[in-house]
C-alpha cells in the first residue's frame, strides 16, 4: 500500500494497555521508519509514549521520520537537534483542570473502584483522563471491567450534558476530556500544514468502531485498517515492511 505516512494508535494496537512494545514489532517499526514517515496518535501523554515505545527503539532508528501526536492530538512532538520538541500544544489552564477533575470525580463516583490501583486522575496537559480502576490496575482486571464500553458510554452521556468540552471513551477503563474539536482527527489538520493530505495516510487502530476514540480518523476519510490486538498489528507491519 503506497502511502507517504502510516499512523498507529498505541495501546491495544502497537502495545498492550500501558505495556512496553515487544522486541519484534519494535524491530519492524524501525524498518518502517527507515523508509516511511510514521506517526503515533495516542491518548497517552509524551512520558507514557517515551516509556512504552521510544526507550525500546535503538538510538540509530530514523527518529526524524517519527511524529508523535500525544494526549489525543492535543500536543505534537517532532525529533530534531537530537531531542524531542513539542511544537504544538492545546493544554488546559489550571482552573480548567480543577473544574474538569471535580466534575469527573462527581459524575463517575459510582463506577470508581473502592480501592484503585495507582492514581485515578492522569493530567496529560491537553487531556484529563479518569482511570476508573486506577492507572496501575492489572491488565487482566481492566479488560474485564467494561469490555463493551457500555458503562463508560453511559457516563459520557452524563458528562456531555455538563462539560463544555469533548468527552472521549478510550482504552479499557478510561474516560478523557479534551477541548472541543480536539480528538485524534486533529492530527490530520496538523499534518496538512506540512503538506501531508488525507489521501497520503494509512491509519491502524483498535477502536475504529463508531464511538471509539480512533473513529474520528476514519470519519475524516483516512484509509484505515482495524486490529484487535498487537498481534494483528505485527501482520500489518510485516506486510508494510515487505513492500518498501
Amino acid at each position: 500500500m503506497n502511502k507517504k505516512m502510516v499512523l498507529f494508535d498505541l495501546d491495544g494496537t502497537l502495545t498492550r494497555s500501558r505495556q512496553v512494545i515487544d522486541p519484534y514489532p519494535a524491530r519492524l517499526l524501525v524498518s518502517l521508519l527507515a523508509k516511511r514517515m510514521v506517526g503515533i496518535v495516542s491518548g497517552c501523554a509524551f512520558n507514557r509514549i517515551e516509556e512504552q515505545l521510544l526507550r525500546q527503539l535503538p538510538h540509530d532508528a530514523n527518529m526524524a521520520n517519527l511524529h508523535l501526536f500525544t494526549s489525543t492530538a492535543s500536543s505534537y512532538y517532532i525529533h530534531r537537534h537530537n531531542r524531542w520538541e513539542c511544537v504544538y500544544s492545546k493544554s488546559f489552564t489550571d482552573t480548567e483542570k480543577q473544574y474538569i477533575i471535580s466534575v469527573l470525580l462527581d459524575v463517575c463516583a459510582d463506577y470508581i473502584a473502592a480501592h484503585p490501583v495507582g492514581n485515578l486522575i492522569d493530567d496529560r496537559g491537553g487531556q484529563i483522563a479518569l482511570a476508573l480502576l486506577g492507572v496501575d490496575a492489572p491488565l487482566d482486571v481492566k479488560v474485564k471491567f467494561d469490555p463493551d464500553n457500555k458503562k463508560r458510554y453511559l457516563l459520557k452521556e452524563k458528562l456531555d450534558k455538563i462539560l463544555p468540552y469533548e468527552v472521549i471513551v478510550g482504552g479499557t477503563t478510561t474516560i478523557s476530556v479534551t477541548r472541543c474539536g480536539i480528538n485524534k482527527a486533529h492530527c490530520l489538520d496538523i499534518l496538512a500544514t506540512g503538506g501531508i493530505a488525507i489521501g497520503d495516510i494509512l491509519f491502524i487502530g483498535d477502536a475504529l468502531y463508531e464511538g471509539g476514540n480512533d473513529y474520528p480518523i476514519k470519519l475524516a476519510g483516512v484509509k484505515c485498517l482495524s486490529v484487535t490486538s498487537p498481534e494483528d498489528t505485527i501482520g500489518i507491519l510485516e506486510r508494510l515492511c515487505s513492500t518498501i
